[in-house]
């Protein structure tokens, strides 16, 4: 039987987080080094489906497509719980690794289940937000007919297009912000390794509070007709930003 799209990228995640746990818990090596294949297949196979998916959602306007409930999304998150469960059965000290844990070798391995577990989980979201706004900004096609000397014109609202990017820029920023609290809370003993994080942090809420409404303004002015999303709508979107880099930055120093 052949199957097709998602379907791979489901049944690989699912089986190298099954063998791996076997392969860990029950000492069998030669599992958890198949897992590594197939965790390896599973991330290349999601990539593609992805790909597939949301670039055509660039060009189509699908109105059946529903945010967060797609399949697309569901394969996203059973491989992201797949290669979590992996990294938390590794980082357990009751189950020992067929190498030792100091060893070069396992080393690259934890770094890069944990690379592709975070990979993962921001394109996951990412590409559900992008798509929405994308899918919005379809959805505002409207035509002009001809008129005189002037031919049939396709016109799009491009303040939705803008106030996508907006998303993005919060939405990356919260990510990377959620990311640092959670080093901080379960890795406090690896304090100084965390202060790059706390500085990424506070370059990216700069970016979100001073950068996004200076960049709609400077949309605004390129703009032959009124802008549907205030300057006010922006700061609102963003407000929370501050409330967030205050309870989390501080914690570093």
């Amino acid at each position: 039987m052949q199957l097709d799209g998602g379907w791979v990228s489901l049944i690989w995640a699912i089986e190298a987080a099954v063998l791996f746990s076997i392969g860990r818990t029950k000492a069998f090596p030669i599992y958890e080094t198949i897992s590594y294949v197939l965790v390896c297949l599973a991330f290349v196979s999601l990539l593609q489906d992805m790909t597939a998916y949301y670039d055509y959602l660039w060009y189509e306007s699908t109105p059946h497509h529903a945010f967060l409930l797609n399949g697309q999304f569901l394969t996203s998150l059973v491989a992201l719980v797949s290669f979590a469960l992996i990294y938390w059965l590794n980082q357990r000290e009751e189950f020992k690794p067929p190498m030792p844990r100091e060893s070069q070798t396992n080393l690259i391995l934890t770094l890069g289940i944990g690379m592709l577990t975070l990979f993962v989980a921001y394109f996951m979201f990412y590409k559900e937000i992008e798509s929405f706004w994308v899918q919005r900004h379809l959805a505002s096609h409207i035509i002009v007919p001809a008129q005189g000397d002037l031919a049939q014109t396709d016109l799009y609202d491009d303040d939705i297009e803008r106030f996508g990017t907006l998303w993005l820029i919060n939405y990356s920023a919260g990510f990377c912000i959620i990311l640092s609290f959670a080093l901080l809370r379960f890795s406090i003993r690896d304090f100084f390794r965390l202060q790059p994080w706390a500085q990424t942090c506070l370059q990216l809420w700069c970016l979100w509070f001073w950068g996004s409404p200076r960049f709609l303004l400077s949309a605004k002015a390129t703009c032959n007709r009124p802008m549907q999303i205030s300057t006010r709508e922006v700061r609102r979107t963003s407000s929370f930003a501050m409330c967030v880099c205050c309870l989390c930055l501080p914690s570093y120093g």
